[in-house]
Parts: C-alpha cells; sequence; structure tokens
C-alpha cells in the first residue's frame, strides 16, 4: 500500500493539471495525457522492482517480464480496466 501512494503521489506531481487524474468525468483528457507524459526511468524502475519483489513473495518465484512492458501496461490500463 505504502508503495502505491508513494507512486501515486509522484504521478500526481508531475500532472499539470491533476485533476485529470482524479477526476473519471475527464476521461479523455486522461487518455491524451496517458500518451504525452514521461515520467522519470528511476522512479518507474522503482516501482517495477516492487511489484516484481511482491510477484516473487505471492507465487515463490521470480514473475516473468514481457518483450513491450510499456505496451502490455497500456493495454492492461486500458482495454481490461478503462482506465485510459
Amino acid at each position: 500500500e505504502n508503495s502505491k501512494e508513494g507512486f501515486r503521489q509522484a504521478l500526481l506531481g508531475s500532472a499539470a493539471d491533476p485533476d485529470i487524474l482524479l477526476n473519471k468525468d475527464r476521461m479523455v483528457e486522461r487518455r491524451a495525457m496517458a500518451g504525452s507524459i514521461a515520467l522519470p526511468e528511476e522512479l518507474m524502475m522503482s516501482v517495477s522492482a516492487t511489484y516484481l519483489e511482491i510477484g516473487k513473495a505471492i507465487t515463490g518465484s521470480e514473475p516473468s517480464t514481457g518483450d513491450t512492458p510499456r505496451n502490455e501496461i497500456t493495454e492492461v490500463l486500458s482495454a481490461k480496466l478503462g482506465l485510459l
């Protein structure tokens, strides 16, 4: 939970208008922003390491990672969860 909140705060801090990320009525703007925002690589690697550790703790083995993680994440957030 702490790692998720840290990432959430970093994401909100990087947005010119954080309300776009908080207001579900602004999904069109959120989709546009998702394609243009660039978060620091260090932040993304930290988040990745945290979730890989969580995956390993749950399954007992190293989670596999794909060749195009950005595309895979975007697909899940968009098509499966409707967040983008």
